[in-house]
């Protein structure tokens, strides 16, 4: 099975990226993975900002609550230039494997950055439920990107809005809603090597 250089992960926070990342390298020898959030956190740790250990059990240090810190911090846009230079940063690094991007939740909104994943094709949408999706963006907290006074509304209006863009930007779609990180895997699988998994486009094959 011929695969590109790279295969891209887009979809809303908590849509299961980094781990459907994590298990599409276990399948494919001669594959690595990156998460791009995790990259913006090395970022500023090297720049001093408090960043969990990979070993940290502390929830109050779990990369997801020190992400939604550090936006708080920079504001939307210094943090969408910081996901811009994470990207890039990515696309930079010396390799020899394929590679499996998984991007932020919010990435669809970044065009800088959207435009540097036009070199990493198939864009793959995972799309999940939005309101499973809410509750486990709620069980964290509410981030500072919400409505505090109707966090569910303005989530569930971000998510309807994402999705447009997410449809219009990837090659593929997934509906993640009912099936396991294996199955995710296994869809991804399926849909690349059907005929024109690397054409740009709208995403039109679903699974």
């Amino acid at each position: 099975m011929h695969l590109p250089a790279y295969l891209t992960l887009t979809g809303l926070k908590h849509a299961g990226k980094s781990s459907v990342a994590r298990e599409l390298s276990r399948a494919w020898p001669g594959t690595n993975h990156i998460d791009t959030d995790q990259i913006i956190l090395e970022r500023a740790a090297r720049r001093g900002f408090p960043c969990p250990s990979p070993s940290s059990d502390s929830p109050e240090s779990t990369p997801a609550l020190i992400l939604r810190q550090l936006f708080q911090e920079l504001g939307h846009e210094a943090f969408a230039r910081e996901e811009y230079l994470a990207l890039q940063e990515v696309l930079e690094m010396p390799r020899q494997e394929r590679l499996i991007i998984a991007t932020g939740g919010g990435v669809c909104d970044n065009l800088e950055a959207m435009k540097l994943l036009e070199e990493c094709r198939p864009i793959f949408y995972l799309r999940a439920d939005p309101e499973v999706l809410f509750g486990r963006i709620a069980a964290g907290g509410i981030p500072p990107f919400l409505d505090p006074q109707d966090p569910r509304g303005s989530f569930l209006r971000l998510a309807n809005r994402r999705d447009l863009l997410y449809r219009e930007q990837a090659d593929h779609l997934v509906d993640v809603s009912h099936l396991t990180v294996d199955e995710v895997a296994q869809a991804i699988l399926k849909l690349h090597d059907r005929k024109g998994a690397n054409t740009p486009g709208a995403a039109e094959q679903q699974y």
